[in-house]
């Protein structure tokens, strides 16, 4: 893709000066970081941007123009896919040169939103090559700042700052960002979220969520109480007593005098008493077997509202899936903006705005699926 480099230059106001030529960076998406604890560690070179066959060369070029000619005019003309061709070429053979190293920085940003990773990646080179110059960490910090890594890129921006207190680009940049309120992490980082494909999402959907796991101990408990109705209930039974009388008291008088009873209320002599007894009794729900356990039906009840609840919840994390996508390509469009020019505010607060609904909506399908 070709764009004109005035053209940008004056909509954006980007104007950046390397080794004598004007050029405005485009810049956007992915950010790469060899620390592992930063968000975003995706494949720099997932897509090689260096075509097989070189690109069309510009009609200005004489025949006889050097590697270098033919690759500062494509670079000077904004024809970046064939500057990144050429300069890719000069580093072949000049691997250890900061001004090709950071003008395939510079043209892999202009050739659009995915190539920032490569782009960003080209800088940390420059910057390797040359640490006293300020321009790649300033352009590194505005991808960071664009992703919302504010605390990375305010140390590249006071990096800048500390080699070159004139720079305006720096000094800003640490203002812009301090003034800031920081957005919450997105878990795991864009990256994983990215690349985690529906299928992954809609597969633990039934064993990491909380509501059909809840249906299922329920469903337990029935499947218990059906088990036991399936079966007679058998009940055993033992009684025992002891009872004992004896002769009344002295003061009563002997009730039998020669053996002869004196009243017909009372007993003469002692005895003693003793039972034991035992039962065994088989109970059967006859109305069970008849017409069917209750537990039964509820157990079947539960069995459909598990199918149906994962069948919604499935549903559910597609439209959410969905829509996510369709976001994070809106922030990845104004990330790219926002690197092109950070003191635009509205294209600013759009981009923390997506960056937001973006992790809303991961946190709704983790409370569903466990993913992040």
């Amino acid at each position: 893709m070709s764009i004109s480099i005035s053209t940008v230059g004056k909509a954006l106001g980007c104007l950046f000066v390397v080794a004598g030529c004007s050029w405005s960076a485009q810049a956007q998406a992915q950010v790469f970081r060899e620390d592992s604890n930063y968000l975003f560690a995706p494949n720099l070179f997932a897509q090689n941007i260096s075509p097989e066959a070189p690109p069309t060369l510009s009609p200005n070029l004489s025949l006889d123009a050097s590697l270098e000619e033919r690759a500062a005019l494509a670079y000077n003309q904004g024809n970046s896919p064939l500057a990144v061709f050429l300069y890719s070429r000069l580093l072949e053979q000049q691997p250890d040169s900061y001004l090709f190293q950071v003008r395939l920085a510079v043209a892999l940003l202009n050739s659009g939103p995915e190539y920032v990773n490569e782009s960003y990646a080209a800088f940390q080179k420059a910057r390797n090559l040359n640490p006293n110059i300020d321009e790649p960490l300033i352009f590194m910090g505005r991808i960071e700042e664009a992703w919302e890594l504010n605390q990375v890129a305010l140390e590249n921006y006071q990096r800048a700052y500390d080699l070159n207190a004139a720079s305006q680009d720096a000094f800003i940049g640490m203002q812009r960002i301090q003034a800031q309120v920081s957005l919450p992490p997105l878990p795991d980082g864009l990256e994983v979220i990215k690349t985690r494909s529906l299928d992954e999402y809609l597969a633990a959907v039934e064993p990491n969520s909380r509501l059909i796991a809840g249906l299922r101990a329920q469903r337990s408990i029935v499947e218990n109480l059906v088990w036991r109705n399936a079966l007679p209930s058998l009940n055993l039974g033992y009684s025992w007593s002891d009872s004992t009388s004896d002769s009344v008291g002295d003061d009563v008088g002997d009730p039998c005098i020669g053996g002869r009873r004196q009243s017909s209320q009372q007993v003469c002599g002692a005895g003693t008493g003793r039972s034991d007894g035992f039962s065994i009794g088989v109970n059967w729900n006859l109305t069970d077997l008849l017409f069917g356990d209750s537990n039964q039906l509820r157990l079947r009840g539960y069995n459909d509202t598990i199918a149906s609840n994962v069948e919604q919840l499935q549903t559910e994390v597609k439209r959410l899936y969905a829509r996510r996508g369709s976001i994070m390509e809106e922030f990845q469009q104004l990330a790219w903006q926002a690197a092109l020019n950070p003191s635009d505010r509205e294209i600013r607060y759009s981009r923390r705005d997506r960056y937001l609904q973006i992790l809303y909506l991961t946190q709704q399908m983790h409370s569903i699926t466990g993913l992040y």
